[in-house]
């Protein structure tokens, strides 16, 4: 062997050996590391989703077709809740004006 390949060698046993002191006796180092792994996974699985979607312009305009078909509105069924909602309100206006006074203030 020449002396170089002996100055590699002991030089990686000392990193090596360095690492293991290093990492004994602390327990929390292994779970920082895959919770940074999960969180830089959620970040790019994030970042996909939101700004490369797989959908080019001809399947976009096919969904919106498609659910415009789906809806359909009831226009009585409509009507029929406005209606109950202005009975309400006129009850509600109607209904303060004319309360009795309870604990008789009034003479």
């Amino acid at each position: 062997m020449k002396a170089s390949e002996i100055d590699i060698k002991a030089e990686s046993k000392k990193i090596i050996s360095h690492l293991k002191n290093r990492l004994q006796g602390k327990e929390d180092f292994i779970p920082m590391i895959f919770f940074v792994a999960f969180i830089l996974s959620c970040v790019y699985f994030w970042y996909n989703y939101i700004y490369r979607p797989g959908w080019n312009e001809a399947k976009k305009q096919e969904y919106i077709q498609s659910r415009g078909k789906d809806t359909v509105f009831n226009e009585q069924k409509y009507n029929n809740v406005i209606s109950k909602l202005d009975e309400r309100r006129k009850k509600f206006e109607s209904s303060s004006s004319k309360t009795d006074d309870i604990f008789r203030l009034k003479k």
